[in-house]
């Protein structure tokens, strides 16, 4: 098999890599809110998503799997309860650009 462009060997299992491409992570962090809709409000959760996240130049498909995990764990995580209030935004740490989902418990945060 050769998948020098599309295929990558990570610990020892072959996946398929997307092109980049450019991605408004305001729309995927929507598409992914989206997604979880049903889990959000099963524990009468909100996400707050910031208007200013920037777009990035990278994997749609594999940045949406990041945001999903980061939302889902936020709420699957958040006490017995407790209402899961998230946040979903951008702040700037020296030269790098942070983008963050953080709920009233604890943050997760993925630089970009």
């Amino acid at each position: 098999m050769n998948c020098s462009q599309t295929c990558s060997n990570s610990r020892g299992f072959w996946r398929v890599l997307n092109p980049p491409e450019e991605v408004d992570l305001a729309k995927l962090a929507r598409e992914a809110v989206e997604l979880l809709d049903a889990r959000i409000r099963s524990k009468n959760g909100s996400v707050n998503i910031w208007p200013d996240l920037p777009t990035v130049f990278g994997d749609r498909i594999r940045l949406r799997e990041v945001l999903e995990n980061l939302i889902d764990n936020a709420v699957k995580y958040t006490d017995e309860g407790h209402n899961p209030i998230i946040e979903i935004g951008t702040e700037f740490k020296d030269s790098d650009q942070i983008i963050f989902v953080k709920d009233k418990v604890w943050e997760l945060s993925l630089n970009i």
